[in-house]
């Protein structure tokens, strides 16, 4: 499509406004992270917490929010960074996710907690974006690199997070700068290449806990290239950043140890508990898991989306899915299994239906057979199948965006989507947030 290819630019723009302006509508008290808990924190516009008593008239409290349960375990990581005292920030189990506020520490000095980390977030994720879509467009062409923003620019995971400044806003910031990077470990032989790219990769791991797909792509990715030199030399420099962040920490934090970041350590322990009739149950109910953790972590159209391309890429052969889609594939299919088989363990749980968002990295298996398949049909003049496809791109794209901007309209039908991506509340708890405290994004007050 000339007309499309030609305002390629303006296409940008346009994608990257809509981007940002749903990231806008899911924040304030219509933050989905918050507004599907029971009974969430209320906050002002500097973050911290409202303490309210009985039957409160909340239009008294001026411009509050809501936020998630652990809204103070982020807010310490800003308190490190202040160089606050130690009893302010060393009781928080999350200070190993310090990346978002290393990055938007001087806006948040500058316009508090919220409003700070908010705008880096938003800026973050937009860049991002424009370099994951440039870059596909100078691997495969301008019109893969359209469908990507505008299937990004709509993901509901990452509206998910939005609102209160988290680590897990960068998520899927985080996931297109690994595979940015994976694919570029893939088409080279250079060692201290390599050795950049990981330890970029690393760099990410300090904003969230992707390290669990992404250290083992890039081992298998280099282990079926046979670069066995680069195999130790990735490894190595793929865990300083974390480790260097945690050896910092050390000593300083009160929770060294919890069940938050000792979980995979349990797992490991219950399949010492493993019998003959607890693998059949489990292995029965994986089918079932992976459709519910597969279509809740990507929402059902954009997991129906995936599988239509396959199929259409299958039919027309022109379905190409390289080396770095297998090892993530791999990578994530193999966590999910080593969740979902394990024996009954103490504590939190990562496996089941109720923890799909856990799998939300998998937006990029969804993305990559689309870009050799655009390639083709665009290349190939089929003009019905690259119609097909993109009127497809568009149906998930509206659907979507419903899915992001209902709330803020009044419209809480599609909320059940959020309620499958993070089973942590009933169904209709969003909708009860929404009614009680409003629904207003940052920085509209009641």
């Amino acid at each position: 499509m000339p007309f499309l290819t030609k305002n390629y630019k303006w296409i940008m723009a346009v994608f990257c406004g809509v981007f940002a302006m749903q990231l806008w509508l899911c924040s304030g008290t219509l933050s989905p992270y918050a507004a599907t808990l029971y009974n969430p924190h209320l906050i002002n516009d500097q973050g911290d917490y409202i303490y309210i008593e009985g039957d409160t008239d909340l239009t008294k409290l001026g411009c509050y929010y809501i936020a998630n349960y652990d809204h103070m375990h982020y807010v310490a990581n800003f308190r490190l960074l202040q160089g606050k005292p130690k009893e302010d920030w060393n009781w928080a189990y999350l200070l190993r996710r310090p990346l978002l506020y290393m990055l938007s520490y001087p806006f948040m000095h500058m316009f508090g907690f919220l409003s700070g980390g908010f705008i880096i977030a938003v800026i973050i994720n937009i860049a991002v974006l424009i370099w994951f879509c440039n870059w596909v467009k100078n691997r495969w062409n301008e019109m893969a690199a359209i469908i990507a923003v505008i299937l990004l620019s709509a993901y509901p995971a990452t509206m998910y997070w939005s609102g209160p400044p988290y680590p897990h806003s960068l998520i899927t910031a985080c996931t297109l700068v690994l595979t940015i990077l994976l694919y570029k470990v893939y088409e080279t032989t250079n060692l201290k290449k390599i050795a950049i790219y990981s330890f970029f990769a690393g760099i990410t791991f300090l904003a969230y806990d992707t390290y669990i797909f992404f250290i083992p792509a890039f081992g298998l990715l280099l282990l079926f290239q046979r670069k066995w030199l680069a195999i130790p030399v990735s490894m190595v420099l793929i865990v300083i950043p974390l480790a260097l962040w945690l050896w910092f920490l050390n000593g300083k934090t009160i929770p060294s140890s919890t069940g938050n970041t000792d979980i995979y350590s349990s797992i490991i322990g219950a399949y010492g508990r493993m019998t003959g009739e607890v693998f059949w149950q489990n292995l029965k109910k994986l089918p079932y898991f992976f459709y519910l953790n597969f279509t809740g972590a990507v929402y059902m159209y954009l997991a129906a989306f995936m599988v239509v391309i396959l199929i259409f890429g299958k039919i027309t052969r022109s379905l190409q899915l390289e080396k770095p889609f297998w090892v993530i594939a791999i990578a994530m299919f193999t966590v999910f299994v080593f969740n979902n088989m394990a024996p009954y363990y103490e504590g939190w749980q990562m496996r089941g239906d109720w923890i799909a968002r856990i799998y939300q990295p998998a937006i990029v298996l969804c993305l990559l057979p689309v870009f050799p398949v655009v390639k083709s049909f665009s290349e190939n003049n089929k003009r019905y199948f690259f119609s097909g496809v993109f009127a497809l791109v568009f149906i998930v794209f509206a659907y979507n965006t419903r899915i992001n901007i209902s709330p803020a309209l009044g419209n809480d039908e599609l909320t059940d989507a959020h309620y499958r991506f993070y089973l942590h509340s009933l169904p209709e708890t969003m909708h009860s947030n929404l009614e009680k405290h409003g629904r207003r994004p940052l920085w509209v007050c009641p």
